[in-house]
């Protein structure tokens, strides 16, 4: 068995870049754990066969999920990187309505039979639209429905194709079967995801 990193990047409508991932553990070569990945997000942003629920429609045609990279880590500490497979993509959103701040992140949270923290993990896709937004401000539960429904047809065609996502520690070597995930309302922000966009500001003459 091998753990791989599936971390997936693409582009935002400001020009700033995204990424995010997951571990697998996984008795299939490199390359067929790679296409699992591929296959993965693909299902998940557009649909198991472009049907079904998907992430695309909460996503601005501005936004744009560009690569996918497999790594497989080596088996003794400290787990490094041995070998690389990666795809260019081209996954971009559907909606024409407003991005919402593009350092805004939707987590999703995995959780294992483990309860302290070191059973815990998560990741943070890109900013949505406004579309997804409820009159509080948070995330209407149509669309968390929505998301969650996409994630785990995806993962449910993974999953049978030969991946077990994890929650893998580089600090003590353990992987533990991830056995629920979550979407909950509140947003959370990345700050790194607006490293490359200048902030034009306004200014007037104090009266």
């Amino acid at each position: 068995m091998t753990i791989y990193l599936h971390r997936f990047n693409g582009t935002l409508p400001a020009g700033d870049i995204f990424n995010f991932g997951w571990h697998s553990n996984s008795g299939a070569g490199l390359a067929t754990s790679h296409t699992n990945a591929v296959n993965w997000i693909t299902n998940a942003w557009n649909g198991i066969g472009l049907l079904g629920p998907s992430l695309a429609p909460s996503y601005s045609t501005g936004l744009e999920v560009t690569g996918c990279t497999t790594y497989a880590l080596d088996a003794v500490a400290p787990y490094h990187t041995v070998a690389i497979a990666q795809d260019d993509l081209a996954l971009p959103g559907t909606d024409v309505n407003a991005n919402l701040p593009q350092d805004v992140a939707v987590v999703v949270t995995l959780r294992t039979v483990d309860p302290s923290r070191s059973g815990r993990g998560r990741f943070y896709l890109p900013a949505p639209t406004e579309s997804v937004l409820a009159t509080n401000g948070e995330m209407d539960a149509g669309s968390v429905n929505t998301w969650m429904g996409a994630l785990d047809a995806a993962w449910t065609t993974s999953n049978a194709a030969g991946e077990d996502p994890v929650v893998f520690s580089r600090s003590t070597g353990i992987a533990k079967g991830i056995t629920r995930f979550g979407i909950g309302t509140l947003f959370d922000i990345q700050q790194r995801r607006v490293n490359k966009v200048n902030t034009v500001r306004s200014f007037d003459v104090m009266p």
